[in-house]
């Protein structure tokens, strides 16, 4: 019985890594396509179910249709809620409710059975076209406004679509309270409230009002709905305008205060982790941190969202440029800074296009500031060397001693130590240069610091 019981988990758990590998595929390869896929077929659902309702049956091409993306739809949302690392979760969130109304709707509608709620996939069209927009594929993220426009003009036609269509499904289905009704016009309180509602909100009643107890609700909930709705729509647009500026100034500071500069591939995983660790260090509380980037990896509610929880967002500053043109760079006042961080992709897809970009940044930060520190990490070992040349401080010559002078010349930076030593602190005389900072340029190779960590866990 043991070895049975072991042989069935062993082809459990197969079976689950082999759906992982799967569904990890699918995200990984179909990021692009994926999400636009999807938010088209629920477009011809959408349009299929206003057709229905029109000609109040449903054709045996559109119940194929409909029955072939129901179970697709229904049987991939099934597995990701066994693999979800959350499906408490993940069950009671609204994306779960919609999915499963919608597509179990759409197995079992057929024939005369064509009033059901099919119409919230439009739901699922506002969420995938907010991945895309998030992932860049829909508008360029640059296009601040174009981006804005696209957004409220889906939300609104979303939010019209599902409500229409949620008014016309309560009122075919009938008043289940007309035998408790003695007169459907009535001065009950539910009509008084109704009837303020729907005064104070709008003009009147106007020509058309629903009857049904469920119809009057929804008429209720969606002009309270609407308020809501058009007071966060009138402040994402006034939000957003306000953003058409950022990162177009300058760096402002206190005198006295401290400034570094954090450029390079910016993605928003290692800026995040970067920020904690850096207002980690006591030493580190008063001092600022400009953000420069002529690419941000991020979108400006990802950005909003986390400053508006980092109680030292005061001391973050975005700078829209690049940190090979010398008037960005001026903007940033790497003059004045106490060190320039060079981060890059270490996975990138072309690792060397990536260490060409950051030689490039490196000597146009050189070129502005020749004694600034810089701290960069490259993806390639064979790029090490000329990086961490690019890198050094060009300082005043001493002249040693005679005595003291060295029998060969030696090349300030390339340590050949290990990369976690201390040449990172004191000063450093003796071999011809004088420094009188506190940091070392220096590059460091993912490479090495992979394998580094890779021999730690192996052998240690």
């Amino acid at each position: 019985v043991a070895d049975t019981m072991g042989v069935s988990a062993g082809y459990y758990l197969l079976l689950r890594r082999t759906i992982l590998r799967v569904l990890s595929t699918e995200e990984k390869a179909g990021a692009v396509w994926n999400p636009p896929l999807r938010a088209g077929l629920s477009v011809c659902i959408c349009v299929l179910y206003v057709v229905n309702t029109y000609r109040e049956r449903i054709g045996f091409w559109i119940h194929a249709f409909q029955l072939v993306f129901g179970v697709a739809g229904l049987t991939r949302h099934l597995l990701r809620f066994i693999l979800s690392d959350t499906p408490v979760e993940f069950a009671f969130s609204v994306e779960n409710t919609v999915e499963c109304l919608s597509l179990t709707s759409l197995i079992w509608a057929r024939g005369r059975v064509w009033l059901n709620f099919a119409f919230l996939q439009a739901y699922v069209i506002l969420l995938r076209v907010t991945e895309m927009d998030r992932m860049g594929v829909l508008i360029q993220k640059n296009a601040t406004v174009a981006r804005l426009v696209t957004r409220l003009t889906v939300q609104t036609s979303v939010f019209v679509f599902i409500v229409a269509c949620g008014l016309q499904l309560f009122e075919l289905l009938g008043d289940i309270f007309d035998p408790f009704k003695d007169n459907a016009f009535s001065w009950s309180w539910f009509n008084a409230f109704y009837f303020t509602v729907i005064t104070i909100f709008t003009v009147g009643y106007g020509d058309f009002a629903p009857f049904s107890l469920l119809g009057r609700m929804t008429a209720v909930a969606t002009i309270l709905s609407s308020a809501v709705f058009v007071s966060r729509a009138v402040s994402r647009a006034i939000d957003t305008v306000s953003r058409l500026t950022r990162g177009r100034g300058s760096l402002a500071k206190p005198s006295g205060i401290d400034h570094v500069i954090v450029t390079g591939n910016l993605r928003w995983p290692y800026l995040k982790h970067f920020v904690q660790e850096f207002f980690a260090e006591a030493n580190n509380s008063e001092s600022r941190i400009v953000v420069l980037t002529d690419n941000p990896r991020w979108s400006d509610d990802e950005w909003d969202n986390y400053m508006s929880f980092n109680p030292l967002f005061k001391q973050i500053v975005f700078i829209e440029g690049c940190p090979s043109i010398a008037g960005d760079l001026r903007r940033a006042q790497v003059a004045t800074a106490s060190c320039v961080f060079i981060l890059c992709n270490p996975h990138h897809p072309d690792p060397y296009l990536e260490d060409s970009n950051l030689l490039r940044y490196v000597l146009g930060i050189r070129a502005c500031n020749s004694s600034v520190p810089i701290l960069s990490i490259c993806a390639l070992k064979e790029s090490l060397l000329q990086i961490n040349l690019a890198c050094q401080e060009s300082y005043a010559w001493e002249q040693p001693d005679e005595e003291t002078m060295p029998s060969t010349r030696i090349l300030d930076g390339l340590d050949r130590s290990n990369i976690f030593d201390d040449n990172f602190g004191g000063d450093r005389r003796g071999d011809g240069f004088a420094h009188s900072g506190k940091i070392s340029s220096h590059a460091l190779c993912m490479q090495d610091i992979e394998a580094s960590l890779m021999a730690e866990n192996s052998f240690c």
